[in-house]
């Protein structure tokens, strides 16, 4: 089972929990060493990551089928990979988050200040990125999450995810902190919402 991501949509926080309601283990694509540097328009994002390119060997459909273990995955929206994601006849969850809001979290994580937010090169790669996540079909079982609403309500977003992988939730998705985001953007959204 597989969870594709944006950066800093939530993606560790909703794997750790997922895993944790449903009673799977937490797979490691890093284990499979299923990547190839190709990162082609993606100069920026691929900076980010160490495994950034294209997957190959069919690895994003073997994830996506393996049904002991769920795996996350940041993958870029190349043809390659997007193909795979399309072939892929299981269901399949899909995390996105705004692309200025993503610069802003790794301003913070970084500690710069507005040192991701004016980089216009990774805006775009972003902003692509989301179009791609947003607007095409895949395979037609693809469950979109957006970071805002996701976080707000975690425990029924959670418990959501679960039930399209077509697992049973043998926990309840907790506030800890192993398992629910907590992040600064809960509170800018939380801060929103009340009208601050």
């Amino acid at each position: 089972m597989l969870i594709v991501s944006m950066p800093k949509s939530s993606s560790t926080g909703t794997w750790s929990s997922v895993a944790h309601c449903s009673g799977l283990f937490r797979g490691h694509k890093e284990d499979h060493k299923t990547y190839k540097h190709r990162v082609g328009e993606f100069t920026e994002l691929s900076k980010m990551w160490s495994n950034a390119g294209t997957y190959h060997d069919e690895h994003l459909i073997k994830m996506a089928a393996d049904t002991k273990n769920i795996y996350r995955a940041h993958v870029l929206p190349l043809e390659e990979n997007l193909d795979q994601l399309r072939r892929a006849n299981t269901p399949l969850v899909v995390l996105v988050r705004k692309p200025e809001d993503i610069l802003k979290a790794f301003d913070r994580m970084y500690g710069k200040k507005n040192f991701y937010a004016k980089n216009a090169k990774m805006l775009d790669e972003l902003r692509y990125s989301y179009g791609v996540y947003t607007t095409s079909p895949l395979n037609g079982k693809v469950m979109l999450v957006h970071f805002e609403k996701h976080v707000l309500k975690w425990e029924k977003s959670i418990a959501r995810i679960v039930e399209h992988f077509g697992l049973e939730q043998v926990e309840k998705a907790t506030n800890s902190k192993r398992d629910r985001y907590t992040g600064v953007g809960l509170k800018e959204l939380l801060e929103k919402q009340n009208g601050r």
